[in-house]
């Protein structure tokens, strides 16, 4: 029902939630090994998963209003290059496109809703199915 990249740019939103919610952040790196999800998020137009995109802006924008001092940076890593924690978060995003997440924890109401299913996750289901 969902793809990678709405995994990744869900769990940059999750990550600024976490910032927002410590007393006394420190400058905070978001690393992603996803270059698409890093594009849209610097540069955001529409696209599929806009409305995620526009979530991480104003959480965001909640964030750093909080937090005025903090500077939050997202960087580029390589995937699967034994980089402490990136695969188990490739893992974990993995998972939570299939559909398998946590409990729902204090991470406000814009997450806490089930998001809607992906027109590119289904098209691509509808592929693999096909060739079957």
């Amino acid at each position: 029902e969902h793809t990678t990249f709405e995994a990744e740019v869900t769990g940059t939103i999750l990550a600024l939630h976490l910032v927002r919610e410590r007393p006394h952040p420190r400058d905070t790196i978001i690393a992603l090994d996803n270059t698409s999800a890093i594009r849209a998020l610097y540069y955001p137009h529409y696209q599929p998963a806009q409305y995620l995109l526009l979530l991480f802006h104003q959480e965001l924008t909640r964030t750093l209003a909080t937090h005025p001092n903090i500077s939050i940076t997202l960087q580029w890593v390589p995937g699967h290059e034994g980089i402490t924690g990136n695969e188990l978060a490739d893992t974990h995003a993995k998972r939570a496109a299939d559909g398998d997440s946590s409990l729902p924890l204090t991470i406000g109401s814009t997450l806490t809703k089930t998001l809607p299913c992906s027109a590119a996750a289904i098209k691509a289901a509808m592929k693999i199915r096909s060739r079957e």
